[in-house]
Parts: structure tokens; sequence; C-alpha cells
């Protein structure tokens, strides 16, 4: 089966929520690697599972992330 995707069509909100979806089950399943032990110290604190150097992130952490952030920043 083929799949052909215009790279240039900007991303629909569909689009977004898969990413977003997508992006959450890889920080849940796989986590994020962290050279700093100081780093992976304040994930643990704030109740993320640390395994060696890596950090399992949940998805309530990551929305309450992502809402103390600005909504919109401009890229220079």
């Amino acid at each position: 089966m083929e799949t052909t995707f215009d790279r240039l069509r900007p991303l629909d909100n569909q689009d977004l929520l898969t990413i977003h979806e997508k992006t959450i089950d890889i920080l849940s399943h796989s986590g994020m690697w962290f050279e700093s032990p100081r780093a992976r110290e304040v994930f643990k604190y704030h109740g993320l599972r640390v395994e060696g150097s890596i950090v399992y992130f949940n998805e309530q952490i990551i929305e309450s992330a992502l809402k103390s952030i600005h909504p919109k920043f401009l890229l220079l």
C-alpha cells in the first residue's frame, strides 16, 4: 500500500492531534533519555517514573506542561 502526502500542505487539526497522541505514546512507553542526574532527580521528585537514565512521562504531566506555556511564539 502506497501512501502519498503533500509535504507542503499545512497540518490540519486532525494531523496535530495524531502527532500529539503518538508523542504521548512514545514518551509514556519508550521514555526519554536524560544525561543529567539532576534533571532525572527533578522529574522523579515530580512523580515521573525514572529507570536509569530514562524518564517516562504520563499524559497528565504533559498536558499540565502544555497548559503552562504561551499559546503563541515567534521564531526568529
